[in-house]
């Protein structure tokens, strides 16, 4: 399962030590925010303003529903038998809502997934519970709100509470996260801080956990321990190399030697084979337990060098996409939390 999954890999603390050739690169006057990060604010807004439309068509159509002549039906004309396909699905969809809160009862994600999976639960059961009493029991309470709105109100209220809950409640939280970002010192130069430093790395690693995205800091951990293992430099970078890069981390560290460790570094043998195929296994086969959500051709890329045994560089995209998440996604929530601890300090 994967709450049970995310508990048990977040105190794994392995992390190459600070002795490791680890190269880091930047891009000078580089805007904090990715390109992609301004289409997600985007997306962000344009769901809190659908969302907000979807609100007022639902009082307006329940306000028009209220005031309408109702003298034509009767229970000869709409019997309650047409409905019982309705309250099947809704039966149907509690047992899901109930089996998603099942699995996710253990897990302490930061993505309202798990709190969202409960209340629904709970709204729904409570307010198909009381449906059914008002229309069905014979009791005085629940005939005077039958006689007096029937059970469409029940189904008004129900219905913008798990909107609420399922998308607008989401969605106001990915537009305060995209706002923070700006206040926030989310730059690259200490984002590879963080990758460096391993008491940094660890808690940006649980961070990774309560996010429900583990794998993509396992995979970054994965590489530094491969690279260190066999005395390779391993440059960490958001974009694609330009002439004006700059390298950060070791002083020492030059264009020239840079470009020799990772456009020249050469990855041959049995054990190298075995190694490389292990980490596909482990985190790009599809299907597999980490699966990283990387695009397909950047998959079908990998794997025809893995055939042609070409491994010159065979991890630098799918290095690069990762860091991108990870940069865009859980690093400011990390940086986010971490200003919180130190203010209550």
């Amino acid at each position: 399962m994967l709450g049970k999954y995310v508990l048990r890999h977040k105190h794994d603390s392995t992390h190459v030590d600070k002795e490791s050739r680890i190269a880091f690169e930047i891009q000078p006057g580089r805007k904090e925010e990715l390109q992609y990060t301004h289409i997600q604010k985007l997306t962000s807004k344009s769901i809190l303003k659908l969302s907000g439309y979807i609100f007022i068509i639902e009082i307006l159509l329940f306000l028009l529903a209220y005031y309408m002549d109702t003298s034509s039906m009767s229970l000869t004309v709409c019997p309650y038998k047409h409905f019982y396909p309705v309250y099947f699905v809704i039966a149907i969809s509690l047992v899901c809502i109930g089996y998603l809160t099942l699995v996710l009862k253990d897990c302490k994600d930061s993505l309202w997934m798990s709190t969202e999976s409960k209340l629904e639960t709970i709204t729904s059961l409570v307010g198909f519970l009381l449906y059914i009493a008002v229309n069905f029991l014979n009791f005085s309470p629940f005939t005077n709100i039958y006689n007096t709105s029937g059970a469409t109100f029940i189904l008004f209220f129900l219905s913008l509470c798990m909107q609420y809950l399922s998308v607008l409640h989401p969605a106001l939280l990915a537009w305060k996260l995209s706002r923070t970002k700006k206040r926030l010192n989310v730059d690259e130069a200490s984002f590879y801080l963080i990758l460096q430093d391993p008491k940094m790395f660890q808690e940006l690693k649980d961070e990774a956990a309560d996010e429900l995205c583990i794998e993509n800091v396992l995979f970054i951990e994965t590489l530094m321990n491969f690279y260190a293992k066999h005395s390779l430099k391993m440059v960490f970078r958001l974009h694609s190399r330009s002439s004006s890069d700059k390298i950060f981390g070791n002083e020492k560290t030059t264009s020239a030697t840079l470009k020799t460790a990772f456009d020249n570094q050469t990855l041959t043998g049995k054990d190298i084979d075995n190694e490389v195929s292990a980490i596909y296994k482990e985190y790009l086969k599809p299907g597999s337990q980490f699966e990283l959500n990387i695009p397909f051709t950047m998959l079908k890329e990998f794997e025809q060098k893995m055939r042609d045994i070409n491994y010159e560089d065979i991890f630098e995209p799918i290095k690069r996409e990762v860091l991108r998440m990870i940069y865009q996604n859980t690093f400011p929530r990390y940086v986010q939390k971490e200003s919180k601890r130190k203010i209550k300090k």
